[in-house]
């Protein structure tokens, strides 16, 4: 995620690798372009950054006006990373799908002032589901969670209660065999035999 000011002068970048913040300081030095598009009226109704010719960072369709219609945040190499809406804050709000490089889905859930609320999909690069959930309003794992094998087989169940496991936990083989299997009860697991 990258921001940009109205002269195309770098504020702030963030890149995610594997869920790790990773910085990419040769992009960071490159200058960016800040292109944005007009209603009739004069009102803004688009904006985004380019380098060269390369969409990057989050780019913003507006309303005439001025509601943040959807926004769309761009790799360092131009490929649409995920869609939804960032607020004039920088917050991510509502709705939001990411994808791979490939274009298809990776995740899809929704945002309350940039925090994971309610259900979210995780999805392997097959398209198969590798996990599914919730989030409670503090943002932290809430209720059953449930991972999946790239052949869409359950690899684990767990039971979370405001982000600690709290509740049954299972794992399981490929060829959906239980591997372990227990109880949490505050964080402690209990193991049945």
């Amino acid at each position: 995620l990258k921001q940009y000011s109205e002269n195309g002068k770098l504020i702030s970048s963030f890149r995610y690798v594997n869920g790790e913040l990773y910085i990419d300081k040769q992009k960071e030095e490159e200058k960016a372009v800040v292109k944005n598009e007009y209603y009739e009226g004069g009102k803004l109704k688009s904006s985004g950054a380019y380098i060269k010719d390369k969409p990057i960072g989050v780019h913003q369709n507006f309303s005439e006006s001025g509601k943040i219609l959807s926004s769309k945040t761009y790799s360092s190499t131009g490929w649409v990373a995920s869609e939804g809406i960032v607020d004039k804050k920088g917050k991510r709000q509502g709705d939001w799908t990411y994808f791979y490089k490939n274009g298809t889905v990776k995740s899809t859930g929704s945002y309350k002032n940039s925090r994971r609320i309610d259900d979210w999909r995780f999805y392997h690069p097959n398209g198969n589901i590798e996990q599914k959930g919730k989030y409670n309003k503090k943002g932290n794992l809430d209720e059953k969670w449930i991972w999946y094998f790239p052949n869409g087989n359950i690899l684990r169940e767990e039971e979370y209660n405001n982000g600690k496991e709290n509740g049954l936990f299972a794992e399981y083989t490929q060829d959906s065999m239980i591997v372990y299997k227990g109880l949490y009860n505050n964080c402690l697991l209990y193991t049945s035999d």
